[in-house]
C-alpha cells in the first residue's frame, strides 16, 4: 500500500473514532509501527491530528472542517455533480488541467478518473486523496501551506507560487465564492489571489464553474471583472439576467440543461 494511501486510511479512521493506537492501525494496515509512527508524524505535522505516547487524535477543528466538508457536499451534490459532468467533457485526453479549491473542483476530480490520461495539478487537499494512486493521473500538488476556507482544505503561499512558475496549463477550472454584474468574480481568502493570478498566467484557457447560489452575490477580495473571457458553467436556474448579460460579451456559458447546452444556441 502506498504511503499517500495509508495516510487517507489513517485519516478516514480517526475521523470516525476520533482516535487510534499505533498497534491497532499497524495491524488495520498490515504494516509496521515505525511506519504507522513516520505516518502519524506527518499527519502531525500537516496539523490534522495530535500525537500522544502510542497513538494519535484528531484535532477538534480538523473534524469540524471534514464534517462542514461533508455537509458543503451533499446539500448542492447533485448540482455540482451536474456542473462536473460538463466540465469533464471539456476536458480531453492528454491534457494539463488545473483544480482549483472547493467542492465542485472536487466533484470534477471525481469524473476525471476514467480519462486515458491527464496530468492535473491541484491545490486542492481533497483532490489529492481522491486521485491519489490512479496510473491514468499524473497527479502534481502544488505545495505551500495548509488554508481552509469554508471546511474545505488549500495549499498556497510562495512555495505555490515558485511552482507555478516552472509549468504551463491547457485548462484552469476555477471557483469564486461570489458573482455579481457589478463587483465581478470574488474570492473569500486573500491567500487565493496571489495564487489564483498566478495560474491565470499560465494556463491557456480559464473555466469557472460556479452553482446557481454563488450568483448575486459578493464575496471579500474582487477576483475577476464579470465580463473576462472565461468559460462558465453553471445551473439551469441561475438568474436570467446573468444568462443574458454572457450572451450579449460573448462569453460561452453552459447550463445543466440537458447536458451541455450552451446559452444562445
Amino acid at each position: 500500500m502506498l504511503s499517500i494511501e495509508r495516510l487517507r486510511k489513517i485519516k478516514d479512521f480517526l475521523t470516525e473514532y476520533k482516535q487510534a493506537d499505533v498497534t491497532t492501525l499497524s495491524v488495520m494496515l498490515s504494516v509496521s509501527e515505525p511506519t504507522i509512527r513516520k505516518d502519524l508524524e506527518k499527519l502531525e505535522s500537516g496539523g490534522i491530528i495530535t500525537r500522544f505516547h502510542g497513538g494519535a487524535i484528531l484535532k477538534e477543528d480538523t473534524a469540524e472542517n471534514v464534517l462542514s466538508l461533508q455537509d458543503e457536499i451533499d446539500h448542492l451534490t447533485l448540482e455540482k455533480r451536474e456542473i462536473a459532468e460538463i466540465a469533464a467533457r471539456l476536458i480531453n485526453d492528454g491534457e494539463v488541467i488545473f483544480l482549483g479549491h472547493g467542492t465542485t473542483c472536487y466533484q470534477i476530480s471525481k469524473k476525471i478518473k476514467q480519462k486515458q490520461k491527464l496530468s492535473v495539478i491541484t491545490n486542492n487537499i481533497h483532490i489529492l486523496y481522491e486521485l491519489s494512486g490512479l496510473d491514468n493521473i499524473d497527479l502534481i500538488i502544488t505545495g505551500g501551506s495548509v488554508q481552509k476556507n469554508r471546511g474545505t482544505l488549500f495549499l498556497s503561499g510562495d512555495f505555490s507560487l515558485d511552482m507555478l512558475n516552472k509549468i504551463l496549463i491547457n485548462k484552469a477550472f476555477m471557483s469564486p465564492s461570489g458573482v455579481n454584474i457589478q463587483h465581478g468574480f470574488t474570492i473569500a481568502n486573500k491567500e487565493q489571489l496571489e495564487f489564483y493570478e498566478k495560474v491565470r498566467e499560465v494556463a491557456s484557457e480559464l473555466i469557472i464553474v460556479a452553482d446557481y447560489t454563488k450568483f448575486d452575490k459578493t464575496s471579500m477580495i474582487p477576483f475577476l471583472p464579470i465580463d473576462t473571457q472565461a468559460t462558465i458553467i453553471t445551473n439551469e436556474n441561475v438568474p436570467i439576467e446573468y444568462k443574458e448579460f454572457f450572451f450579449d460579451k460573448g462569453i460561452p456559458l453552459f447550463t445543466t440543461i440537458s447536458s451541455a447546452e450552451e446559452i444562445g444556441e
